[in-house]
């Protein structure tokens, strides 16, 4: 004789019109159905606003289902009334439960549809595996699963879904056959990703009975070019009037490697010193760190403070990355 387990919900709320007719105003009808409930149900405790009546057999048999019971509407329905079914099992303790509330029309019909929650619990919950050059596998990542329902499982199945699941593998994988109650078992999964970009998958684990859960797994797959730094021009040059200030030149630069940079230093230096400085920087890429492809600017303005003329340098280096070199020449006139 099968159990019930537990954490069952309601997964279907009809009202009708159908149904036995009333035999008074103030009644109205709930039919239970047993909806994915697996096992011999001895008695339902059928509770209104709380106040539970039992059905059962006189002989102590099993329940027929649907069955469809006469219930009393409260005397007072000055807001929602609670529906509550639930499905006891022979050994009294494992339960299922369909739930319902709203306004009730006496000589209505409500149906209650038991349904078993969901008992295999993933964790984590997500997963990133990171970046990982193409060719190259990740490092294993574990993933728990938990039976919480009330009896055992059936045999589990676990497998991988979605557009570029062929990124990832299972590594090993504990959960191949029924899972008891409380119980657990693992299952790891690298990512070797077949192409650049971001991937993703779902790893499923399921079981009948026992429902399903699944997890969100990701990752980035990058070329195996290393970071490099590159720049859209080496030389700004400018020519203003005196005691006015140029318009801005900017520089950018990009990683033009597979793999992130580390974080970019900028250095600036007047190769002829003497006056103020007549350089502005504006500068957006000291300490940042540029993806496969990204880029960032630095612009530079010039104010002309006599006829001279003045010449800056700017290097751009990265630990990952190399160095590049800028410069601006400005005449003053």
């Amino acid at each position: 004789m099968k159990s019930l387990r537990r954490a069952a919900v309601l997964s279907l709320v009809t009202l009708s019109a159908c149904g036995p007719a009333p035999t008074k105003k103030t009644v109205f009808f709930v039919r239970i159905e047993r909806g994915n409930a697996v096992g011999d149900i001895v008695r339902i405790d059928l509770s209104v606003d709380g106040k539970v009546t039992p059905v059962t057999n006189p002989d102590g048999a099993a329940l027929s289902l649907p069955l469809t019971r006469e219930v009393p509407l409260p005397d007072d329905q000055s807001g929602p009334v609670i529906v509550t079914a639930t499905a006891v099992s022979p050994d009294d303790g494992e339960l299922a439960t369909a739930r319902t509330s709203g306004g009730i029309v006496p000589g209505e019909t409500i149906t209650l549809e038991l349904e078993f929650g969901v008992d295999l619990q993933i964790t984590p919950t997500e997963q990133s595996f990171g970046s990982v050059v193409l060719g190259q596998e990740s490092e294993a990542r574990a993933f728990i699963v938990t039976n919480n329902g009330a009896s055992t499982t059936g045999a589990l199945t676990v497998s991988l879904s979605g557009k570029t699941a062929n990124s990832f593998s299972i590594l090993t994988n504990t959960c191949d056959a029924e899972l008891p109650a409380g119980d657990n078992c693992t299952i790891t999964v690298v990512m070797r990703p077949t192409a650049a970009g971001g991937r993703s998958a779902q790893l499923n684990v399921s079981a009948s009975p026992g429902g399903s859960a699944r997890v969100l797994i990701s990752g980035v797959g990058q070329g195996s070019k290393p970071a490099l730094l590159a720049a859209d021009a080496t030389m700004a040059t400018f020519d203003t009037a005196v005691g006015q200030r140029s318009g801005a030149f900017t520089w950018t630069i990009k990683n033009t490697g597979d793999v992130p940079t580390g974080a970019l230093s900028t250095n600036k230096a007047v190769v002829d010193t003497g006056e103020k400085d007549p350089f502005n920087l504006i500068d957006g890429c000291d300490g940042n760190t540029l993806a496969a492809g990204a880029s960032c600017t630095i612009a530079v303005e010039f104010v002309a403070l006599s006829t001279s003329s003045r010449t800056m340098v700017v290097g751009v280096t990265a630990a990952t990355g190399g160095m590049v070199l800028l410069a601006a020449t400005g005449q003053g006139r």
